[in-house]
């Protein structure tokens, strides 16, 4: 039976893994964040004259932008508190393992891994530092490092932490999967909303 379950899992992580080398695969050769940006630069609306669908620098994705960092940091701060309170509070022991896995993957994946490894060294000018949007630089894929400085645009810290809110259905999945399932379709979800407010040209 567990290792049924391992199979299963393996299987998930792998058709995860196929959709998302998928999906870079159709934004690497379609250009289609650069499509995206243009659409909205300098209006603010993405393709303005033909359904006006609200774009850079205005609500809601100005809100997801600046506010996206929130419910990560939420969710962080309090495994981080209940972490140190099972030092001390009897209770609050049996919370231990699972606080310690969401305070460790938010250190590693948006932490170490984007914020430190790829965002300081890779070098992908953000849209506003492009030529045609009033920069420098010329425009680079994803995975194609930049001339641009520190704390580039890819990959993005702010849909790591956004799609740090999924974290509860790897603690959840067994013990109470419908609830798990929500935390993954809404981590998900959030992390694909703030993924369009960010290729607003800012």
């Amino acid at each position: 039976m567990r290792d049924l379950r391992m199979n299963a899992f393996c299987i998930r992580i792998c058709l995860v893994a196929a959709f998302l080398v998928s999906a870079s695969a159709v934004i690497w050769f379609t250009d289609a964040d650069l499509i995206i940006a243009r659409s909205i630069y300098p209006s603010g609306y993405m393709f303005e004259g033909i359904f006006r669908w609200p774009g850079w620098r205005v609500n809601p994705w100005a809100f997801l932008y600046n506010f996206a960092y929130i419910p990560g940091a939420i969710l962080s701060g309090s495994a981080l508190l209940i972490l140190l309170g099972s030092l001390f509070v009897r209770f609050l022991k049996i919370y231990r393992r699972s606080a310690l896995f969401l305070v460790l993957l938010l250190a590693i994946e948006p932490g170490l891994i984007v914020n430190i490894l790829f965002k300081e060294h890779y070098g992908r000018a953000r849209f506003v530092e492009l030529v045609g949007f009033g920069g420098k630089y010329q425009y680079t894929n994803m995975w194609e490092p930049g001339e641009s400085s520190n704390n580039s645009s890819f990959p993005s810290g702010h849909a790591a932490i956004s799609f740090y809110m999924m974290a509860p259905w790897f603690l959840m999945r067994r013990r109470k999967p419908s609830q798990a399932i929500s935390w993954l379709v809404g981590g998900i979800g959030f992390g694909l909303l703030v993924g369009l407010a960010i290729l607003r040209p800012t």
